[in-house]
C-alpha cells in the first residue's frame, strides 16, 4: 500500500515492482523513478539531479554516470571518436575504452565488407565511419522499435551539457545520410558520450533497465561504473557488432 500511495501504481503493478526490488521499498521506489521516463526524455532520478547540474540533463542521465549530481567525467568529456592515423583509434584516458574498442571493430568490420581486405594505414573516410555507426546503432533498436535518435549536444551550449535528439527510421537506407550530417559532433571532444546517450536513446530506458536486471532480478548501479568510469557488461552488449 505505501508503495502505491508513493508512485500512484496499482496493486498488482506495485507487487511487480516490489518482487523486482528484491521485497525492499527503497530500491522499489528509486526503480520507479528511474525508470518513470520514456526514451530521452522525462524526469525521474536523472530529473532531480538535472536541478543540482548548471544543466538540463536528459533523462537517462543517472542511468549512465555513477554520480548523478556531478559532470560528465573528464575521461570521457574529453574522448572523440576520431581515428588518428589509419585505423588507430586513441584513447586519450582510460574510462570509454569499451566502447572505443567496440567501435573501431565495427569501423574495421564495414571495412572488410566494403573493400574485402583490411589495411591498417588506410584511414576510414566519413562515408565509411557512418556506415559503421549504423550497425552500432540498429542492433540497440529494440524488437518493437521503429527509430534510432541521434543525440548531439543542444544548440549553443558548451558539450558535455544539455542535448537535443533528432529521430530518424531504424533502416540503413534513411539512417546513413542523417549519420553523416551528425559524424562531426562524435569526431569533436565529448563524442563518446553523444554515442553512448544514443545508444541509450535508441534502446529505451525501459529496455536497457531489463538488460541490467536480466540475471539478478533488478537494476544494479549504471552503465559507466567503477573507480575508472568503465563500461559495464550492458553498455558492450548493445554497442558490440555481431
Amino acid at each position: 500500500e505505501e508503495l502505491c500511495s508513493i508512485t500512484g501504481l496499482g496493486v498488482e503493478e506495485a507487487g511487480a515492482l516490489l518482487g523486482a526490488a528484491g521485497g525492499d521499498l527503497e530500491t522499489a521506489v528509486a526503480l520507479f523513478f528511474a525508470s518513470s521516463d520514456g526514451p530521452g526524455s522525462g524526469v525521474g532520478v536523472a530529473g532531480e539531479a538535472a536541478g543540482a547540474l548548471p544543466f538540463q540533463a536528459p533523462g537517462y542521465y543517472g542511468l549512465v554516470w555513477q554520480d548523478p549530481t556531478g559532470g560528465v567525467p573528464v575521461a570521457w568529456a574529453e574522448q572523440s571518436l576520431a581515428f588518428s592515423s589509419g585505423l588507430e583509434l586513441p584513447q586519450l584516458k582510460n574510462g570509454p575504452c569499451g566502447v572505443l574498442a567496440a567501435f573501431q571493430s565495427a569501423v574495421i568490420a564495414r571495412v572488410l565488407s566494403t573493400r574485402g581486405s583490411v589495411s591498417l594505414e588506410e584511414s576510414p573516410g566519413h562515408d565509411l565511419l557512418s556506415e559503421a555507426l549504423a550497425d552500432v546503432l540498429l542492433q540497440a533498436v529494440p524488437t518493437d522499435g521503429a527509430v534510432v535518435r541521434l543525440v548531439s549536444w543542444e544548440t549553443g551550449a558548451p558539450p558535455c551539457t544539455s542535448v537535443q535528439e533528432s529521430e530518424v527510421p531504424a533502416n540503413r537506407e534513411a539512417m546513413v545520410p542523417e549519420v553523416f550530417a551528425w559524424l562531426p559532433a562524435l569526431l569533436a571532444p565529448g563524442g563518446v558520450v553523444l554515442l553512448v546517450y544514443s545508444l541509450v536513446a535508441t534502446r529505451g530506458v525501459h529496455a536497457v533497465q531489463r538488460d541490467m536486471a536480466t540475471e539478478t532480478g533488478m537494476v544494479e548501479g549504471t552503465l559507466i561504473t567503477g573507480p575508472m568510469n568503465l563500461c559495464s557488461m550492458e553498455v558492450l552488449g548493445f554497442a558490440v557488432v555481431f
